[in-house]
């Protein structure tokens, strides 16, 4: 019958081939019929020459192809050996008392499945080089592939369970549904062996079912003639016999190269017993210095460690090798520059917090983020600490901060900006900077200075300076200026009236003033004042909301208007930068204060034009129905006629104490500027009479003022 445990006629079987060097596959085999080697040990070459996981708390994996140590979980295939078929009830020879069986195989070799590099890949440094490769028979390899064995692990509490017992699944042979999907296990009435160093499974009974598959432990170390275990003294013919008065000593190869001895060391227990060096009675921050003189190294103060001095040069030979800087991620303290600023974590290079660099032009610099600090902080390179303008010319990245394989490389030409700052993308200052030595001023351009971002500017912007940033940058000039409008009547005409919106007027909440705002029909200047002016025929228009005009007459179509709107007032000072080509200024000429600009010495950027020493002007306007009764000079031939006018304002053609000439005031009669002295005078008259400060003679006999003409006087 069969048997759940094991005949001690087989154990002698296993025991005996294996102490003649040789595995057990058949009961009916004697050793010299095996023809498949096995041992304790061979040689060094075979043992294994690293430790393995071998208790509980080791934590072996129970995965597939997974790795713990220098042991792997894998998957066998099975073969059948060769001449290991009879049947085990025979013959006492052939296992005595079994139960009637059949006849059939008892022996398989174990071979690497033929998948198992791509199952294994990446799992460990072996893969793919003999003997861890596809379709390897573990036999063949004579010992470089071992099974791991089951005296290799102890588990006091519970010595059954033990992870190297190899799992041996069967089936009857006929069709995948045979397959058993548990292992054998020791209550099984088979009687089992696994030869874990030739790579054998033997079973004692044939019930018809045999195995389809193995899964076992197998060493992925170094054997012991790699680790150190190949060589002995008896490589050399000498070798010490009398031990006595050895301790404490050492051994070496003799004088005369052919053995080997005990000598005797002796070891310094301080630097200064070295005989080339004299320390004398060193103090706190020296280091050894070498004196040329007695060929000494002696104690001497050479700078503290911040401090390089007394060279001549400093050399950087070029390398084209890529230079690796680690990089972690800390709590910031003291030593950090930024401590107190921005976030509590800083950048550590090589171990040292966020340190200031010099890098060399020529050279790639790689800055390695694989360790898990990094999570969160990918490093980058911008123009300034706080990270305005990102610099990526000759930058590169490569993978996820934080994860292996994660770095950022920089390679510093002789375009690179001679500062950047290496900082984190999502946290503030937990870099610092960087000098690379490489800029010149050729190539140099406006967006290098490092008050100057311009980003992407577009046509006929300006720099304009931002407080909130310290720095200028290209924008729109919307702080003051001259708007023009344009609009010509078409389809058909406009009446008296009538609102009229123009393309783009839009005076956004302001009051328009004849001051500020200019309004041309046909190229002709047109007096504006208020909506109920114009409904009483004072002025030519009038704007009725921000966006709309309307006049007092009708717009013919192919009329075009003009609307010319001043929009700022440099009186409060404005944000400005000079610059000019012009070549009639020369290094001699410089902007100064007087004529009525003066520079902010409190904001140099600012220039502010004020009133002081500037012309003042005052524009008046008026019918010649509202002037005093025109009187007739008749001192001349044909007879002219002097106007006295009424000004609203406190100015007029000469008032005391401003003294405005003459040729500060301009006459316009219905929109047309009129020439003094051909069309009026001011100050005298024809005969040579004075005029009174309000008074202007009108001369020009053939086109006398009509009562409906309308007066603007401008006096600068």
């Amino acid at each position: 019958m069969s048997r759940s445990l094991k005949t001690t006629r087989n154990l002698s079987q296993i025991a005996e081939k294996k102490l003649v060097g040789k595995a057990h596959s058949s009961a009916n085999k004697t050793d010299n019929a095996e023809d498949i080697p096995s041992a304790v040990q061979l040689n060094t070459t075979t043992i294994f020459g690293q430790p393995v996981p071998s208790k509980p708390a080791d934590n072996i994996t129970t995965t597939l192809w997974d790795v713990t140590g220098n042991v792997q979980k894998v998957q066998f295939d099975v073969v059948e050996i060769g001449l290991t078929r009879y049947d085990a009830d025979a013959s006492t020879e052939a296992g005595g008392d079994d139960s009637p069986q059949s006849n059939g195989p008892h022996g398989w070799a174990l071979v690497m499945t033929s998948d198992y590099e791509t199952s294994s890949s990446g799992k460990h440094s072996k893969v793919g080089t003999a003997p861890y490769e596809n379709s390897t028979k573990v036999y063949e390899t004579l010992g470089a592939l071992q099974l791991v064995p089951t005296n290799m692990y102890l588990n006091a509490s519970d010595p059954a369970n033990n992870p190297y017992t190899p799992k041996i699944y069967t089936w009857d042979g006929s069709n995948n549904s045979s397959k058993s999907a548990t292992p054998l296990t020791i209550s099984d009435h088979l009687d089992w062996f696994v030869d874990a160093y030739a790579g054998t499974v033997f079973f004692q009974e044939y019930d018809g079912r045999v195995p389809y598959k193995v899964e076992a432990y197998i060493y992925i170390g170094d054997m012991a003639a790699t680790t150190g275990g190949a060589g002995a003294f008896t490589d050399l013919s000498d070798t010490p016999n009398n031990y006595s008065g050895a301790a404490s000593k050492f051994v070496k190869v003799n004088s005369g190269g052919n053995g080997i001895e005990f000598a005797t060391v002796t070891i310094p227990s301080a630097i200064n017993d070295l005989s080339n060096v004299n320390t004398g009675t060193p103090s706190n921050d020296q280091v050894l210095v070498y004196n040329s003189s007695s060929s000494e190294w002696v104690a001497g103060n050479q700078g503290n460690s911040e401090t390089v001095s007394g060279f001549s040069t400093l050399r950087a030979p070029h390398s084209s090798t890529t230079k690796e800087i680690t990089v972690t991620v800390v709590s910031k303290d003291s030593s950090h520059r930024y401590n107190g600023t921005g976030s509590g974590s800083g950048y550590a290079l090589d171990g040292v917090q966020s340190p200031f660099l010099t890098l060399t032009p020529g050279r790639t610099y790689r800055f390695l983020q694989s360790d898990g600090s990094n999570s969160g902080h990918p490093l980058r390179f911008y123009y300034d600490a706080a990270k305005t303008t990102q610099y990526t010319t000759g930058v590169t990245t490569s993978g996820v901060a934080g994860n292996s394989g994660a770095y950022v490389d920089i390679a510093v030409t002789d375009a690179t900006p001679t500062v950047l700052h290496y900082q984190c993308t999502a946290h503030g200052y937990m870099g610092n900077s960087i000098q690379l030595n490489a800029r010149n001023l050729t190539g140099f351009a406006l967006k290098d200075l490092p008050d100057v971002h311009t980003a992407s500017p577009t046509n006929g912007q300006a720099l304009i300076w931002d407080d909130s940033n310290s720095y200028w940058k290209p924008g729109n000039i919307d702080a003051g200026g001259i708007e023009r409008y344009t609009y010509e009547r078409t389809g058909s005409s406009a009446a008296a009236g009538t609102d009229i919106t123009i393309s783009g007027l839009d005076f956004n909440g302001a009051t328009p003033t004849t001051a500020d705002t200019k309004v041309f029909l046909n190229g002709q200047l047109l007096q504006g004042g208020t909506t109920s002016q114009l409904s009483s025929n004072e002025v030519d228009y009038a704007f009725s909301s921000d966006t709309q005009i309307k006049f007092g007459f009708i717009l013919e179509v192919g009329d075009h208007v003009a609307i010319y709107y001043i929009t700022t007032s440099f009186s409060t000072g404005k944000d400005i930068l000079l610059h000019t080509e012009d070549t009639s200024f020369d290094q001699g000429r410089v902007l100064t204060a007087g004529d009525g600009i003066t520079i902010s010495t409190a904001t140099p950027r600012q220039m502010i034009i004020n009133n002081s020493g500037l012309l003042q002007r005052t524009k008046e306007n008026f019918v010649v129905s509202g002037f005093t009764s025109a009187v007739c000079n008749s001192g001349v031939s044909p007879n002219t006629f002097k106007h006295t006018i009424t000004f609203a304002g406190s100015y007029n053609f000469g008032t005391a104490g401003v003294n405005y000439s003459d040729n500060r005031i301009d006459l316009f009669v219905n929109g047309a500027l009129k020439e003094k002295d051909f069309h009026y005078k001011l100050q005298t008259d024809s005969t040579g009479a004075s005029l009174s400060a309000t008074q202007f003679e009108w001369i020009d006999t053939s086109n006398q003022l009509q009562s409906t003409d309308r007066i603007t006087i401008i006096i600068f």
